[in-house]
């Protein structure tokens, strides 16, 4: 993914873990890899819409735009903010 989107892998691995709870056993029953939700209201569950790979492909396709070409922490946060990843202001400090 890191490769495709030609941004560090370290940088979308570190959403990941703090997202997936380095993809403990809530993550794992929903196969989401990203902690991924509705908008902030029930997670989303992969299971059976692709799994774990389901989950990085849908991060790819609808944060990745945001992400894709930053080399830089900064940037890849600031892409982030602009999808409106997390409303709390507080959330990019904790990935970065």
């Amino acid at each position: 993914m890191g490769t495709d989107l030609n941004t560090n892998p370290d940088f979308i691995m570190s959403v990941s873990s703090l997202e997936s709870g380095w993809f403990g056993d809530h993550a794992k029953d929903l196969q989401n890899l990203f902690g991924l939700t509705n908008k902030g209201g029930p997670d989303i569950s992969f299971v059976g819409r692709g799994g774990v790979q389901g989950s990085a492909d849908y991060w790819a396709g609808k944060i990745g735009p945001y992400v894709k070409n930053t080399q830089m922490m900064p940037d890849f946060l600031q892409g982030l903010k602009k999808e409106g990843y997390n409303a709390n202001p507080a959330y990019y400090g904790s990935v970065g």
